[in-house]
């Protein structure tokens, strides 16, 4: 389920289809308004359509970055007092709490997890299961210059060699890639680069970049689909407590 709805704004109903009509289950209409928005998670079972059924389970992959692009991952290193010259362009919103310093990585060969999908080359994908579901795959990683191991396995390896390095106040090295990991775009109203974080990629955020990775994969996805994946780009931003 989304991290959106995983949090004290929100309640879980438990509700049984009755007649057409949504019903707690203990009896009595859920007390929604009219125009509520919200996630119905059901028994895959229980959808008697087939070709929903198929359409709503149907799993898909897109490449969204080729291997050799550059990355960058935010960090908290206590050691850095002030903001570097170099700082890139992000948005305040997007930066993670506390981060003061940015490595840069590139998307390296394939990987044991990414030569199904791509034999011979690596890369970033997309895969999405129907509406349900979009989780990033990605190659290995090729970590910064003077760094031993040279490569990561993958982007969650790649972050934690990063934090064993630079945050040594942490106790768990642990990050969240799609918060802490950049992508850079080129948006169509500003030619100077942007990054944003792979959590934008993973949730289809696509507002007015018509020349964006982004739009691309995901309206390839809504042509092989037949329809396009909801993100969570239309629900409330938040952050996450942390």
């Amino acid at each position: 389920m989304n991290d959106y709805w995983n949090s004290v704004d929100h309640v879980t109903l438990p509700v049984k289809l009755v007649d057409g009509r949504w019903e707690l289950l203990y009896g009595g209409g859920t007390g929604a308004r009219d125009g509520t928005y919200g996630e119905l998670r059901v028994a895959v079972s229980s959808i008697e359509d087939k070709e929903l059924r198929e359409r709503l389970t149907r799993t898909v992959t897109v490449k969204v970055l080729d291997e050799g692009t550059e990355l960058l991952v935010a960090l908290r290193d206590r050691d850095v007092r002030q903001r570097p010259e170099d700082w890139p362009a992000i948005d305040p919103a997007d930066l993670p709490q506390a981060c003061t310093r940015f490595e840069r990585i590139r998307i390296g060969p394939k990987s044991r997890s990414t030569e199904r999908i791509d034999p011979k080359s690596g890369g970033l994908w997309i895969r999405q299961r129907g509406v349900d579901r979009t989780e990033l795959v990605c190659s290995e990683v090729l970590l910064p210059k003077g760094f031993d191991p040279k490569t990561a396995t993958s982007l969650n390896h790649a972050c934690t060699l990063l934090s064993e390095r630079y945050e040594t106040h942490r106790m768990s090295h642990t990050l969240n890639v799609y918060q802490h990991v950049f992508y850079q775009e080129h948006e169509a109203t500003n030619d100077k680069p942007h990054w944003r974080p792979l959590d934008a990629l993973r949730n289809g955020v696509i507002a007015d970049m018509e020349r964006s990775i982004l739009s691309d994969a995901w309206r390839k996805l809504e042509e092989q689909l037949g329809f396009r994946p909801i993100g969570t780009a239309a629900a409330k931003p938040h952050r996450r407590k942390r």
